[in-house]
């Protein structure tokens, strides 16, 4: 064991350290190294160069500036007031209550970083995870990152993972490897995100590039532009300007709609739109391969050059809106009307229920152990939970495939726990147990309302082919009926249309089972029809 101090030294640079380092700022005495092996230093004038073979501790003296070429272990520092400049970190580095930082070089593990002034670093190949700080400013990140409370501007080049960022300036992220989540930052600006983007609570813009996956956007303040979106639009309360030229999936626009401004949407999948008393705006819808539809909105307010496209103002009009679908319907609803306050209550039965029902308990299991598994694990038991859950979320073909999909999910489930079992302390293991007792009776169940739902809708189809056997009257009565029923779902087109559109408003049906919903209808309507002029 070595322990040195260095009362007269200004500037220390640490050549290498061969294992782990230390560093602690102090408030008063001398610059001390404490090591295992005998260091070697290098004096000149007020600065050291500092060479360790082993493990190391070093306290330095207030006012000593710190820079750090290499280390080849775990490095954890924490107080140093004045700046610090790093080479390369070959393990894990923590800092907390920092300067400045940067980082020349790679940090090779993860990186963890608390309370601290501006950082940049050009690559962390773990995780990074930063609370705290003035400014941030990456070039790679392979991992994971996450940031939160974040002062001034967030800056990455490439990150490889997921990218969280909570209460922030300015994001900007030049390409995103898998989700991007923001939530409470000044604004936003993405070249490419290879998975979802979710923006929450944005003061500013969002304007991005490319997104693979889901686009959702929720109480952005500004302006929002997307070159293209491969998957589903979700937007709610957008105050400025909506711009999204390319999209391939369905695209949902939920109130309040701004007074003010310029939407232009086209999409190749559905598009709808919640009307609300208060809204004012000015519309122009058209389709290719579709119908403009309107549900409970004056429809004296509109009129139709053809069945394919729609124009019309409500109130003043100072939303300019031009929606284009190319290969499915535009669908404009109001919410209060009286075809959606019956469904309103009826959009409560069991069938919608029951997906809420049986994916809830995953949720709950994932946040009970969340602190004490590894993401790993947590993420296994989404992908379980997600499968049980959309293959009951909706009535119809895709509820006949629960009883096959929960078998799987179920043993999925039970072999990561079983795996897991001998890797996690003993307080977890029997909390692991518990679970694994919790998925089973919840499947279980699952399995039973899945079996009585098909009985349920058996019993009705005989009873539907008992009445059409009937006398003509009832033949004639049912003929009167303008549509046929939508597959799954009870009542006529138009109540129905509202009972869909409402249910992926409230989360309970996905975009992508409502498409396919609306897409049978129009396949059985087309059929009546044919069989009608014949």
């Amino acid at each position: 064991m070595s322990n040195l101090s260095l009362n007269d030294a200004e500037a220390i640079r640490i050549m290498r350290v061969g294992g782990n380092l230390r560093v602690r700022g102090i408030t008063s005495g001398d610059t001390t190294i404490d090591s295992d092996s005998e260091p070697q230093i290098r004096r000149i004038e007020n600065r050291c160069e500092v060479l360790i073979a082993g493990n190391a501790t070093v306290e330095v003296a207030p006012g000593v500036t710190l820079e750090v070429l290499e280390c080849a272990g775990n490095f954890d520092i924490e107080d140093l007031a004045t700046p610090l400049s790093l080479g390369r970190v070959r393990g894990n580095l923590r800092a907390r209550r920092m300067g400045a930082i940067a980082i020349r070089g790679e940090v090779a593990g993860n990186m963890t970083l608390e309370d601290a002034q501006a950082f940049e670093a050009e690559q962390v190949s773990g995780n990074l995870r930063i609370e705290g700080a003035r400014s941030i400013k990456v070039r790679e990140v392979r991992g994971n990152a996450e940031c939160g409370t974040i002062e001034g501007d967030v800056e990455f080049a490439d990150v490889r993972g997921r990218l969280r960022v909570s209460v922030a300036g300015a994001v900007r992220a030049n390409r995103v490897g898998s989700k991007l989540e923001v939530q409470g930052v000044a604004s936003l600006h993405a070249e490419s995100v290879r998975s979802k983007l979710k923006a929450v609570e944005v003061a500013g813009d969002v304007t991005v590039g490319r997104v693979d996956g889901r686009l959702s956007c929720d109480d952005i303040a500004g302006n929002l532009a997307a070159e293209r979106v491969d998957g589903h639009v979700g937007l709610r309360a957008i105050k400025g300007a909506v711009a999204l030229p390319r999209i391939d999936g369905a695209v949902d626009l939920l109130g309040p709609l701004p007074h003010q401004g310029a939407w232009k949407i086209t999409s190749r999948g559905r598009i709808s739109v919640e009307v609300e008393p208060d809204t004012s705006a000015k519309f122009t819808a058209s389709t290719r391969r579709g119908r403009v539809r309107l549900y409970g909105v004056p429809e004296t307010n509109f009129t139709r050059a053809e069945r394919d496209r729609v124009e019309g103002t409500l109130g003043e009009g100072g939303l300019d809106i031009s929606l284009e679908a190319t290969d499915a319907d535009i669908i404009l609803f109001a919410d209060g009307d009286a075809q959606a306050r019956d469904y309103d209550g009826r959009r409560r039965s069991s069938e919608f229920r029951f997906g809420r029902r049986f994916s809830a308990p995953f949720e709950n299991f994932a946040d009970d152990l969340r602190e004490e598994i590894p993401e790993f694990v947590g993420a296994i038991l989404g992908s379980a939970g997600r499968i049980v859950s959309e293959s009951g979320k909706f009535t119809g073909g895709i509820a006949h495939d629960v009883t096959r999909t929960v078998g799987d999910a179920l043993r999925e489930v039970e072999r990561a726990l079983s795996d897991l079992d001998d890797k996690v302390p003993h307080e977890v293991s029997e909390k692991l147990s518990r679970l694994g007792r919790k998925i089973s009776d919840t499947v279980e169940r699952a399995v039973d309302e899945a079996r009585e739902r098909r009985r349920e809708r058996a019993r009705t189809r005989e009873e539907a082919a008992s009445e059409a056997a009937a006398p003509s009257a009832t033949s004639s009565q049912a003929r009167s009926s303008d549509e046929p029923p939508i597959p799954g779902v009870e009542g006529t087109r138009d109540a129905a249309m509202l009972k869909i559109l409402n249910a992926v408003r409230d989360g309970t049906l996905k975009p992508e089972e409502a498409d396919r919903l609306i897409a049978a209808w129009a396949e059985l309507h087309g059929k009546g029809a044919a069989s009608h002029g014949e």
